[in-house]
């Protein structure tokens, strides 16, 4: 439905806000026909709602091969729940310099280059000479991305590598080179991220981070291109991709995320500046927006339910200590709380994402995300009180980025946790006062298995629901799987 409807759009000759307008009318039309509520449907989804193209070779390949079966320990990994939630870490891809000097990957020739292309290193310092001799072999040189690559074929080699190091705002943020996760598991709750990820350049198509209540409510934040683009482009758009990564840090079920973009920077001039965040209303059964009455009340706190229109105030404080607001919600028995540290920021009402974005106009700000469960907090009211209670302290340097006497700084008081800190001065975020590294983390670490990077040997080990242990060794030398998770 949704495809017919900008099919039909384009064919009259409409422009893409014309088309997306459209778009949204044959959703909303559909809407208005199936008016059961969203967690009560139990039809099938239209096929426009879904993925529906038959174009990825990797799926097509899992799901008819006859001798490759998934290791029936995943599943039961995936399925461990232990009431109280488990925080895990891991380390995916690698750096340039990890490749050349460990893995033996250098920077010319076609397999080298593809391996680095496989990473989106189309135009990085390391290899964009690599990049243009394998265009200009392959006459690729007017395809994207290496037509939109000013003078790459004209340029001699030190002038194109200066050039693509003063680019590589540019150029190295969407590289998928070493990546460090978190993720904390809680029943149907999940949080993740990606700690430290090319913090302020350009990243085309990357999310750092989401929370997830069930299977169909995420909530997460970007740092948006100036103008949304309805077109099939690589983005960064309004909601694709970051004009500028922000730097996160997690632990546990909590984590700050710093958005920022430097005054007058090519991303600032390029992409303009705003932070926003996804919080869908309408798929929450409870949701609530949390601000003080007054700049000056540190007493109250006035309780907008979003969804019923009300308001009431309550005895307590927002302990934020330069103000902000939270928004909350709740799916089942699962909980997320999203904090603000700008008092202008806002959950749009009215227009085209009305009731799913939480908007701010600023160049600078941090979100604070905590999630939780009924198990661990009781009801919703007392999850929002929890949190609203909970300290946070926010840098003048938020306030005044242009200040260069005040650091942009976060720390947050985890609820049963302790305190969170990140300073963008400093290397490494902080755990109540102890420094911590968020780089280089093991290539997989749960609670039940910790196998360091660069392993050949290991074992994962997971619950097999029965009081026991299931086990999977990878021999990775030799190319064999043995255990009781086969």
């Amino acid at each position: 439905m949704k495809s017919d409807a900008k099919d039909a759009a384009e064919d009259k000759g409409l422009n893409d806000d014309a088309v997306a307008a459209a778009v949204d009318a044959a959703a909303a039309a559909w809407e208005s026909a199936h008016p059961l509520d969203f967690h009560d449907r139990r039809r099938a989804t239209p096929l426009s709602y879904i993925w529906n193209a038959a174009d990825s070779v990797g799926a097509h390949s899992l799901a008819t091969c006859q001798r490759y079966c998934i290791p029936r320990i995943l599943f039961h990994y995936a399925d461990a729940h232990d009431g109280v939630g488990r925080f895990e870490r891991s380390r995916v891809s690698i750096d340039f310099d990890e490749g050349a000097r460990d893995y033996g990957i250098g920077f010319y020739g076609q397999r080298n280059i593809l391996d680095w292309w496989g990473r989106g290193g189309f135009g990085a310092p390391q290899t964009i000479v690599g990049s243009r001799d394998l265009a200009d072999a392959w006459d690729v040189e007017e395809v994207d991305p290496f037509d939109s690559m000013p003078g790459l074929l004209l340029l001699p080699d030190p002038i194109l590598e200066a050039a693509a190091t003063k680019l590589s705002v540019e150029s190295l943020g969407s590289c998928l080179t070493t990546a460090n996760l978190c993720l904390w598991r809680e029943g149907d709750l999940a949080l993740s991220s990606a700690q430290k990820f090319r913090f302020g350049q350009v990243g085309r198509q990357a999310q750092i981070w989401q929370a997830n209540l069930g299977p169909y409510i995420t909530v997460w934040s970007t740092y948006p291109a100036a103008k949304s683009s309805e077109t099939d482009s690589d983005g960064p758009s309004w909601w694709c991709g970051n004009a500028a990564q922000p730097r996160v840090v997690q632990h546990d079920d909590a984590l700050i995320c710093v958005h920022d973009s430097n005054l007058f920077s090519y991303t600032h001039i390029t992409y303009g500046y705003r932070s926003h965040a996804w919080f869908p209303v309408q798929m929450f059964h409870e949701a609530v927006e949390v601000r003080r009455p007054d700049p000056d009340d540190d007493d109250n706190v006035q309780i907008k339910d979003l969804l019923a229109g009300t308001e009431r105030r309550e005895p307590f404080g927002l302990n934020a200590d330069r103000g902000g607001a939270w928004w909350f919600g709740r799916w089942n028995d699962c909980y997320v709380g999203l904090f603000s540290a700008k008092d202008g920021t806002e959950l749009l009402r009215t227009g085209r994402w009305a009731d799913r974005e939480i908007l701010c106009e600023d160049r600078v700000n941090i979100f604070v995300c905590q999630v939780g469960t009924k198990a661990r907090y009781g009801s919703f009211s007392q999850f929002v009180e929890t949190c609203a209670k909970a300290r946070i302290h926010v840098g003048l340097g938020v306030y005044q980025p242009s200040n260069p006497f005040v650091d942009i700084q976060c720390s947050y008081d985890v609820p049963f946790g302790r305190r969170l800190s990140l300073n963008l001065e400093d290397r490494y975020p902080s755990w109540h006062g102890q420094p911590f590294s968020d780089e280089r983390f093991p290539r997989w670490e749960t609670p039940w298995s910790r196998i360091l990077w660069g392993e050949r040997d290991y074992t994962l080990t997971a619950p097999d629901g029965l009081g026991g242990m299931l086990t999977l060794r990878h021999d990775c030398r030799n190319g064999i799987r043995t255990g009781t998770g086969l």
